[in-house]
């Protein structure tokens, strides 16, 4: 088998950051419905409010994952020397600008009873975890091309 030629290095960021943003909208608008979300009184640091933001940040999460391990697999096939390292930048970039898109539009503000860190720390979690299965299937995907290559391709 031949080897197919890796993505030049500005096509593969465009096209994970398009498709990673194709399908995290995809993925909000399948599995996240407003009207499935009723939060009951939000306050501070009891199990109710965490139990409630932490679901909702786990369900978003789960939502954008597809995007994360494509974007993961796109950068492991360009032709970047380091891809775990681009991988890094172009996802902390991308959720850089959606978080601060996300901070002037932060729907928890309404909630004038509700400890503001709990949110951002569940925002947080969900956004380096993201960061981190995209990373992991960069690496995972240029681990298995090797594997392949040598056992598998004659």
């Amino acid at each position: 088998m031949q080897a197919s030629k890796p993505l030049n290095r500005e096509f593969a960021i465009a096209l994970a950051l398009a498709g990673m943003w194709l399908l995290s909208c995809v993925g909000n608008f399948a599995w996240i419905h407003p009207d499935d979300w009723w939060f009951v009184p939000l306050r501070g640091y009891d199990a109710t409010t965490i139990l409630q933001i932490g679901g909702f940040y786990v369900a978003l999460t789960g939502a954008h994952l597809p995007a994360a391990s494509v974007a993961g697999m796109i950068m492991s096939a360009s032709d970047f020397p380091r891809p775990l390292r681009t991988t890094f930048w172009t996802m902390a970039s991308y959720h850089l600008f959606f978080s601060a898109i996300a901070a002037v539009h932060w729907p928890w503000a309404a909630l004038h009873d509700l400890d503001q860190s709990i949110p951002i720390l569940a925002y947080l979690l969900s956004t380096l975890l993201l960061i981190g299965v995209s990373m992991f299937f960069a690496w995972f995907m240029r681990r298995w091309h090797k594997i392949f290559q040598r056992y598998c391709a004659h």
